[in-house]
């Protein structure tokens, strides 16, 4: 029986990355959880329908960074979809002149896509090219 074969660093980093994200999101969804209930009316409802797209991205993002690590590769091409539609969002923050969360979200987001597309990558998910 053949050893396994070790995890190039590009696939962990995109791991990494993707915990961060998750990690992140996790941070944001409390902040909405808070607001949430001094929201009042209409508001309220709104405010939770936010915060239960907010605690699913997350959710999302901690299966990704999870099943990417175990090397599946419907995780990998799940991960740069996501990544793609997070870009649209950063995009927009620049015109919103939140040009530093634009950077660290629009970087984040393009670094996993790089990291997840990348041979060494698709060599160990066992993607042929």
């Amino acid at each position: 029986m053949s050893a396994p074969a070790e995890t190039p660093t590009t696939l962990r980093t995109a791991v990494w990355l993707l915990a961060f994200q998750a990690v992140a999101v996790t941070g944001i969804t409390i902040y909405l959880l808070v607001r949430d209930f001094g929201a009042e009316g209409f508001e309220a409802r709104l405010a939770w329908a936010v915060t239960a797209f907010a605690v699913l991205g997350a959710a999302l993002l901690g299966l990704l960074a999870r099943s990417v690590a175990r090397r599946r590769r419907w995780a990998r091409d799940v991960a740069v979809a996501l990544e793609l539609t997070i870009l649209a969002p950063a995009y927009f923050m620049v015109g919103d002149q939140a040009i530093l969360l634009a950077v660290v979200v629009g970087g984040t987001a393009l670094a996993i896509i790089a990291l997840l597309v990348m041979p060494a990558t698709n060599r160990a998910i066992g993607v042929r090219a």
